[in-house]
């Protein structure tokens, strides 16, 4: 019986490799990399957009720096958080190109009340409390118990922030020419009080959309009402209570 033959393994053949591609992308890479970390690419130029009077200087302080810093180098996320930091403010961004620009933006906290007996603590829009170094003038005021404000500026208790500003909003809308005052006490009942009429009693914030409809309801059909009664009651919206003086 004769041998089998041994087949002859046929040698692997390796793809062809396009050097000339691999060498232009190895180029194209190193050069991208050289001008990012070329002192040619740091920031000459920045705009600063949406700052107050107030934090101009520390602003501008904050971006100084950045005129010997390569792009590449540049830490854009750190150098707004910088800013984030100040309670006034609500947002920063900074964004830099290659050719030397930068922007920074900014976005201050707009308050939508104060804190009565708080000195500079206002409540903004999503219902937080911030310590601010500007005065606001105009807004109305809101009454909590001493125990119900955090050192972190956060309101706590039986009523949250949301639900205050949401109830201010609709006040706004329904005595657009009168100061008032809002009061919350340590079981969370809500009251408004208005510098040229009585006084409105909410209750908790249930049913508290049910009872700012009612309220306006009243309103529409009595404008002048507030000014003639001493109190009324919206405890229970279905069964409004007013009291004359």
């Amino acid at each position: 019986m004769r041998p089998a033959r041994r087949r002859r393994r046929r040698p692997r053949r390796w793809p062809d490799v396009p050097w000339a591609t691999v060498l232009w992308f190895l180029f194209g890479l190193s050069a991208v990399i050289g001008i990012g970390f070329s002192p040619l690419t740091r920031v000459s130029t920045v705009r600063i957009v949406g700052c107050p009077d107030f934090l101009r200087e520390e602003s501008e302080a904050t971006v100084k720096g950045l005129r010997t810093v390569p792009f590449a180098r540049l830490d854009q996320t750190g150098i707004a958080s910088r800013l984030r930091n100040d309670p006034d403010v609500e947002s920063a961004h900074f964004t830099a190109n290659v050719f030397g620009r930068g922007v920074l933006k900014i976005e201050m906290r707009e308050p939508v009340a104060r804190i009565v007996e708080s000195g500079r603590v206002y409540m903004d829009a999503s219902g937080n409390l911030f310590a601010s170094r500007q005065e606001a003038e105009s807004l109305p005021l809101v009454s909590v118990p001493p125990e119900a404000v955090r050192a972190g500026a956060t309101l706590c208790g039986p009523v949250e922030g949301r639900a205050i500003v949401g109830l201010l909003t609709a006040l706004r809308r329904l005595f657009p020419q009168e100061a008032c005052s809002l009061a919350v006490d340590p079981r969370g009942v809500l009251s408004l009080t208005l510098e040229h009429g009585g006084m409105v009693e909410f209750g908790s914030t249930e049913d508290l959309d049910e009872k700012i409809e009612v309220l306006g309801k009243i309103l529409d059909a009595t404008p002048g009402l507030m000014r003639q009664v001493r109190r009324l009651n919206l405890t229970a919206p279905d069964r409004p209570v007013v009291v004359r003086g």
